[in-house]
């Protein structure tokens, strides 16, 4: 889910559990649109790919999210400054020089799983 409302991004506490990722202690509080508080301990970062050539490092911060797996907020909209067409429910991201697979530090390429050549389908 992309949300502007959101100043960082994050990721479900689940998830993250689920496949294990690597997690650094970060105390935040976050104040929700329904005016409650939630306390997160830990963020992480993962390797995301949206296309054959664009990779980026993205950083999250943990919390329960409902339904949904992740949360691209501010920071990832600010970084991309996509077009979003409401019509059709489409997201077009321009890709960065700095958004490629060399960009990314050998450590982080170390864990990432095999990468994916073919968006079509």
């Amino acid at each position: 889910m992309i949300d502007s409302g959101a100043t960082i991004s994050f990721i479900h506490q689940n998830l993250a559990k689920q496949y294990d990722l690597p997690l650094a202690q970060h105390r935040l509080a976050i104040s929700l649109a329904d005016g409650s508080v939630q306390t997160s301990q830990h963020a992480t970062r993962l390797v995301m790919q949206s296309s054959s050539g664009h990779f980026e490092l993205q950083s999250f911060q943990l919390i329960a999210l409902g339904n949904y797996s992740m949360i691209l907020g501010m920071d990832w909209f600010k970084n991309h400054n996509p077009s979003i067409d409401w019509i059709n429910r489409t997201v077009t991201i321009s890709c960065r020089p700095h958004h490629n697979l060399s960009a990314v530090p050998p450590l982080a390429r170390s864990t990432m799983p095999a990468i994916i050549t073919n968006f079509d389908n």
